[in-house]
């Protein structure tokens, strides 16, 4: 009890501004529930929240029981929301392992090399096909100033959602004219994106962790349920094919157009990979940047599932979330801190075979 009420006192500070406190699954869930007791109000409980940041992963299975168990308003509702997509960087609690002995050296190898033999020949294998991607983004550029404060809110809030439709063919995603409600839009449009979830992301952590570090980490169940050995790895700059590509950063309050950052950092992540077969369900990727560098992480995550295409099951991307947190000027002069951050979440969903029924955009 005095962890959680070191950390009630850490988030009710309001002067000076201090980056998020890391905390566990089990301490979000006691502060949840002192501000509950308390009375706050739903925009009290969410101010807080932004400045959490957890240390653990909150699964699908422990976000629904939460929100069951503890009533909140949308504003905080939404914070926990994106305090879970954001941990899925982070192990869960080990009480959400599962206990069982790590397999030893030999049969490691074997996962590994089964996973590697699948990211080498599955995704190869899948028909031409059409999926639609959507991406719902959120930032916490700031908004209106409440009735409270003279200042801007900053705060994590809900931005765009787009969809586009996206071609598989001849083994590979397809760049394509993109659409939003029929109509062609530029890919600029979209704001913070990413690609690769359809093999290269895959393919750069298998081959990149053969470069670098890999080590046993747990068991735990997978997004599908299935049992999933959980490595993690680590590939040097040296090595490197993570390409972080981003446009364009202010480098005062006078830069109105910004400098662009492009550069191959190290990088690291974890790979979840079923045991009996070598499918792998998850792989995440996190950038190691250099410190004075204006992007200050760039994470994806990408968990593979079974879909249906032409009446025949196959494993593609199913969900994805990707992180961009950079230093602001502008935003440094609102709170102190800079940290402008980014969270898209994206769903692959409406799979089917490409053909003759297709509908084909172009740009006149």
């Amino acid at each position: 009890m005095r962890t959680v009420a070191l950390l009630i006192a850490l988030l009710q500070l309001a002067m000076p501004p201090h980056p998020a406190t890391r905390v566990t699954v089990a301490q979000l869930e006691e502060f949840l529930a002192s501000r509950r007791a308390a009375k706050q109000s739903d925009s009290e409980t969410a101010g807080a929240l932004m400045r959490v940041e957890l240390a653990q992963e909150l699964t699908p299975a422990t976000l629904s029981r939460i929100g069951n168990e503890v009533r909140m308003g949308p504003k905080a509702a939404e914070q926990i929301r994106l305090l879970a997509a954001e941990s899925i960087f982070e192990a869960p609690p080990s009480t959400e392992w599962i206990d069982a002995p790590a397999p030893d050296a030999a049969s490691q190898q074997r996962i590994l090399s089964q996973a590697r033999s699948y990211a080498a020949t599955a995704l190869r294998r899948l028909p031409d096909f059409l999926a639609v991607r959507t991406t719902t983004g959120y930032d916490n550029a700031p908004g209106a100033a409440d009735a409270k404060s003279a200042q801007p809110v900053v705060r994590m809030h809900f931005v765009r959602q787009h969809r586009r439709e996206v071609t598989y063919r001849n083994g590979a995603e397809v760049d394509e004219i993109q659409s939003a409600g029929g109509r062609p839009v530029a890919a600029s449009s979209e704001g913070f994106s990413t690609r690769g979830e359809f093999g290269p992301t895959l393919n750069m952590v298998l081959n990149g962790s053969l470069k670098g570090t890999l080590v046993w980490s747990r068991w735990q169940r997978a997004l599908s349920g299935a049992r999933v050995a959980v490595f993690r790895y680590s590939v040097p700059r040296a090595a490197s094919e993570y390409l972080v590509d981003l446009c364009c950063f202010p480098r005062n309050l006078d830069d109105s157009i910004g400098v662009p950052f492009r550069d191959k950092p190290a990088y690291q992540g974890e790979i979840f990979v079923r045991p009996d077969s070598g499918i792998v369900e998850r792989v995440t990727v996190e950038a190691e940047l250099p410190d004075r560098a204006p992007v200050r992480r760039c994470s994806i995550a990408v968990e593979y599932g079974e879909v249906t295409i032409d009446g025949r099951p196959y494993i593609c991307p199913v969900r994805g979330v990707a992180v961009l947190v950079f230093h602001s000027p502008f935003m440094e002069k609102i709170d102190g801190v800079g940290l402008e951050k980014h969270i898209n979440q994206v769903q692959f969903d409406q799979y089917h075979k490409f053909g003759s029924t297709a509908r084909m955009v172009n740009s006149d």
